[in-house]
Order: C-alpha cells, then sequence, then structure tokens
C-alpha cells in the first residue's frame, strides 16, 4: 500500500492534472480580475480584530472566537494579505485562495487514486474543483474556502495515520498538519478522533498519543479563549428556538448531498447521486483493506459534518432564510463523497459499454464531454448569480474610499459605526484612521 499522498503516478496524470490547474487558475484570474469580495468576515479581522491586538495584545487579536471558532490562521490570511497589498485589489486575495484550493484539488487527486479511480480520470476531473459552480464562493473567498482546505489538511494526517509505520517524523509532521487545520478553522476538529480511533484499535499507542494532541490543545482554548466574547463590536442577536428534529436532519442531508454537483437542490440529482454512492461504497468495501478503511472513514466524516452542521445551521439555513445549503458544507461533502460516486458511476459505465460494445476512446470522449459541459455551465451559471454580491462588497469598498476623502471626518465620533445599523460591517471610524494611516486604502 501507498504510504503517503506524493507517492509516484503515472507521468502523463501528473502532467494532465497540472495542465488542467493552470486552466482552471487562469480561468478564474480572468473571470474575477476586476471584482472584488472582501465582506462581513473580513472587515470584523480589519476592525475589531485589529483593535483586541492593539488593547489586549496578540494572544486575543489570533485566539479570540470567531462565531463559535478558533481562526487564527484565517485571521492572519487576510490582514497579513491587506497589511502588504492594502485593500484597494482583491487579486491577492484570489490568487491565495487559487493556491490553496490548488492543494485541495491535489489531494482530492491523491485520495482519488487511494481508492481506485484511475489516474488519468482523476487527473482531469480534479482541477475542475477550483472552478466548480456548484461551490460558489469556494473559488474566490477564503472564508468560504477554508472548511474545505482544512479537511484537506486533515485527509493528509489521515494517510500517514493509515500507513503500516510511518517514521516518528511523519506523524508529527501530520500532527502538525491537524494543528494548522484547527488554526484555521476549528470546526475541523470534529473528526479528527476518526484518526484516533483507528490507531487505538490497531493499538499504536505511541502514535495514538501524538494524534491527540491537537484535540488536546483544542480543549485548552475550549476551556479559555472560547469563553470571551466574541470578536465584534457590534451586538449579537438574540437566540431563538431551533426546532430540530429527524425531518430537519433528512432534508438538510439530501439537500447537502445533490448540491454538490448543481446550483440548486433537488431530489433527483439526490437519487441519482445516492445510487452511484451506494455502488461506489459496496465496490471498496467488497475489495477490503485499506480502501475498504477509506470508504467507511469517508461516510463516517461526512456523517459526522452534517450532523454537526444541521445541528448548527440547518434551521436558520432551510426555515429562516430559506436558502440553498451553503457551498462551504457543500465542498467538504463534495471532497469525501464524489470520487467514490466516481466509481460507482464507472461501474456503471463499463457495463454499458460492454453491454453495447461501444469502444473505449469513443466511451472516453463522450464522458469528457459531458463532464466540461457540466464544468462550464455551472461555473458561468456561478458568475452570473454572483455579480449582485460582488457589487455589494465593491460598494462597501467604495463607501469607505468615500469617507475617507471627506474633508469632516476628522469630525467624526471615532466609536460610530461608518455603516449605520448595518451592524454586520464592523467597521468604525477609528478603523478608517487606522487605515489611512497604514495606506491601505
Amino acid at each position: 500500500m501507498e504510504t503517503d499522498l506524493s507517492s509516484q503516478a503515472p507521468d502523463t496524470a501528473k502532467r494532465v492534472f497540472w495542465t488542467l490547474i493552470v486552466i482552471c487558475a487562469v480561468w478564474q484570474i480572468v473571470t474575477y480580475r476586476n471584482d472584488f469580495y472582501l465582506i462581513i468576515d473580513d472587515w470584523a479581522f480589519f476592525g475589531t480584530r485589529l483593535d483586541l491586538l492593539a488593547t489586549d495584545g496578540l494572544d486575543d487579536f489570533l485566539l479570540r472566537r470567531h462565531n463559535e471558532h478558533l481562526m487564527a490562521g484565517m485571521v492572519v490570511w487576510d490582514v497579513g494579505i491587506a497589511s502588504i497589498f492594502g485593500l484597494r485589489d482583491y487579486l491577492p486575495w484570489l490568487i491565495s485562495v487559487l493556491c490553496a484550493n490548488t492543494f485541495v484539488a491535489w489531494v482530492i487527486f491523491n485520495y482519488s487514486r487511494r481508492i481506485g479511480v484511475a489516474p488519468i480520470a482523476a487527473a482531469v476531473v480534479s482541477p475542475f474543483f477550483l472552478v466548480w459552480g456548484a461551490f460558489d464562493r469556494v473559488g474566490y473567498w477564503a472564508p468560504e474556502a477554508i472548511f474545505a482546505i482544512c479537511l484537506s489538511l486533515l485527509m493528509c494526517h489521515f494517510a500517514i495515520v493509515v500507513a503500516p509505520s510511518p517514521p516518528i517524523r511523519k506523524e508529527l509532521v501530520g500532527v502538525g498538519l491537524v494543528i494548522l487545520a484547527i488554526l484555521i478553522q476549528s470546526i475541523c476538529v470534529a473528526v479528527v478522533p476518526i484518526s484516533v480511533a483507528i490507531l487505538a484499535v490497531r493499538r499504536r499507542w505511541r502514535s495514538m498519543m501524538i494524534a491527540c494532541v491537537p484535540l488536546v490543545l483544542y480543549v485548552l482554548w475550549y476551556a479559555t479563549y472560547q469563553r470571551r466574547d466574541d470578536a465584534y463590536r457590534w451586538p449579537i442577536g438574540g437566540a431563538y428556538l431551533q426546532d430540530r428534529n429527524l425531518a430537519l436532519f433528512a432534508e438538510f442531508g439530501w439537500k447537502s448531498l445533490s448540491r454538490t454537483i448543481w446550483q440548486t437542490a433537488n431530489f433527483p440529482t439526490f437519487l441519482v447521486i445516492a445510487a452511484l454512492l451506494s455502488i461506489g461504497i459496496t465496490k471498496l468495501i467488497r475489495q477490503g483493506g485499506s480502501k475498504r478503511l477509506y470508504a467507511l472513514c469517508a461516510v463516517g466524516a461526512s456523517f459526522i459534518y452534517l450532523v454537526g452542521f444541521a445541528w448548527a445551521r440547518g434551521f436558520a439555513t432551510l426555515k429562516i432564510f430559506r436558502q440553498e445549503i451553503p457551498s462551504r458544507y457543500v465542498s467538504v461533502l463534495a471532497i469525501l463523497l464524489l470520487p467514490i460516486a466516481g466509481l460507482g458511476l464507472n461501474v456503471l459505465v463499463m457495463k454499458f459499454r460492454e453491454r453495447h460494445r461501444i469502444n473505449r476512446p469513443t466511451l472516453a470522449v463522450l464522458v469528457g464531454a459531458l463532464v466540461l459541459l457540466l464544468v462550464v455551465s455551472t461555473a458561468f451559471q456561478k458568475y452570473d448569480r454572483h455579480q449582485e454580491d460582488m457589487d455589494f462588497a465593491r460598494s462597501t469598498r467604495d463607501r469607505l474610499t468615500t469617507e475617507l476623502a471627506d474633508p469632516d471626518l476628522v469630525n467624526r465620533v471615532p466609536s460610530d459605526f461608518v455603516f449605520g445599523d448595518i451592524v454586520w460591517m464592523d467597521i468604525i471610524y477609528s478603523d478608517l484612521f487606522r487605515f489611512r494611516r497604514l495606506g491601505w486604502l
């Protein structure tokens, strides 16, 4: 069995993968090069967080919770880029997200090969993660992309965990990746116990203790900084009663799964994906060994994520705001489950080929054309749907620029919100003074 995600793949598959990565990245840059998408969460980092740095120190700047979560890595990402490039142009953020999503695509490529997807097929499909229309903002907005990024870091650690006897150096590197993932967005800590459980079952006690380090650190953070006030100036709205029940969880589940390949949730799409998953999982379980382990762990991790997402956001998403399932949740499920569904599709395609005696090149062209059509159509739908959001984000930057040019700015009350009662825009006039002093705007 291969021992790490960097193991050798056929050279042709690698060349195809990196060629498509470049094409998809260029496509994203050309598509969004003139757009701007720093919005709610970003302004909280540029506003309140920098105040925390000045008043409470570096530890609060990094470790104070954002909503319920630890997001120190995301804070450093946003503030670091702003410190170098300012806030006038979004291109540095877009390029950074593309680099991170390239890493995610690389993990998908290697994970797909691990479970038996043909190298060329994995190389052709995985780069489309950068532009896949169903993932919406994952392609260009870091706070949405970090869910998939953190999962990919954990999958690298998992590859080390399931290896027969990895050297301690690799185990330490793997744990470092887990800690990094938790620092970026701590919700991923929920699936870390899967790796710990595997090590416990295999009685690799030293490895298990090493793998527990991120969990211990998270518990320490939860008992300290998580108990402090949220890193926002504006008041959090009152709690509302959430009617959590099996029907809500079931609806959230099927809509999430169907959203992995299309912009809007629909039940027929869910049935197709569920059928392909059933075939793929059955095939992997029958093969046994590491492939069965990958299948079971992927399903287990998906279930944990789904339950957590539905518990925390299901009622608000489906019943209050009546929105589509957010792409940050969808992308996580897609990474874990779509390669397995792809195996199921391959089984059906091979049976179809044998029955109708279609030669392999013709079949490859037909399947490739369908995949390309799906990618292109969803990508253009995504761009059309997001122009309104982009325009809103651009208008916030323009409003700040206008305020900075106002001769009366020095007479503003520093603690007043720039956007008035739009409290989600966490920027006050003292932040504008800071932006001017730092040369960000």
